[in-house]
């Protein structure tokens, strides 16, 4: 799915970008890293 992917890679950078004030104890290193982390799925 396209859209979906689109919309996962939107997210990612949206969280790179609060990452830098939030500054989380064990941040996300990709995509499919975050997508797995919520959904619990690949």
């Amino acid at each position: 799915m396209i859209i979906f992917d689109q919309t996962n890679l939107i997210r990612f950078t949206v969280y790179q970008f609060l990452e830098q004030y939030l500054n989380p104890p064990k941040p996300f290193q990709s995509a499919s890293e975050m997508r797995k982390a919520a959904y619990g799925f690949n």
